[in-house]
């Protein structure tokens, strides 16, 4: 005989196969009709399998990567980065690097727009420091829109201050992400 419980699902994934925030932990609903038995001390045991949600094949995670974008003197402050992924893709987290030469590159680097297509993907118009995005910050998960194959994904990029002569500031940006076509 046994007593069924409410518990949830720890570790569940998403419609991306990604851990999520705490709305995509499956409830007890998801355990409808289930009888899970008490352990010795009345305690719900923790059920240790990950359960995925029903999903049109598997998904695979590609690097998209953008051309570097070098800030100097003649340049001005304001760039743009534009990648055309040849499979339909789904940007997931972008990571921005920051290489510095000279006294004079000390500039704050922003990203004032993010574009898949023509499309803004930021919920505002004011900018965001690239630090957000730096490769080893926390807690960064993007969910852009899909973006067909050979329609480009643009990342707009600012400088406070332009370095001086032969300083520069060097930036490079990669989008991780998802699609449904296997890397080859």
């Amino acid at each position: 005989m046994s007593n069924r419980h409410d518990i949830a699902v720890l570790g569940a994934l998403d419609d991306e196969g990604l851990l999520g925030d705490d709305d995509d932990l499956q409830g007890d609903e998801d355990l409808e009709g289930m009888d899970v038995p008490l352990l010795g001390d009345g305690q719900v045991p923790l059920l240790g399998a990950r359960r995925r949600k029903k999903s049109i094949g598997p998904w695979h995670y590609w690097p998209l990567g953008f051309p570097t974008q070098i800030f100097t003197n003649v340049s001005g402050t304001a760039l743009v980065s534009t990648s055309a992924p040849f499979v339909a893709f789904k940007g997931k987290r972008l990571s921005i690097d920051i290489a510095r030469t000279g006294a004079t590159a000390t500039g704050l680097i922003t990203m004032t727009q993010l574009l898949v297509g023509q499309a803004n993907q930021l919920p505002n118009a004011n900018v965001i420091g690239a630090g957000t995005f730096a490769p080893n910050a926390v807690a960064t998960r993007l969910d852009l829109a899909w973006c067909p194959s050979a329609v480009g994904i643009t990342i707009a990029l600012a400088t406070s201050v332009a370095p001086g002569a032969g300083d520069s500031i060097a930036v490079q940006p990669t989008l991780l992400g998802i699609s449904r076509v296997r890397p080859r």
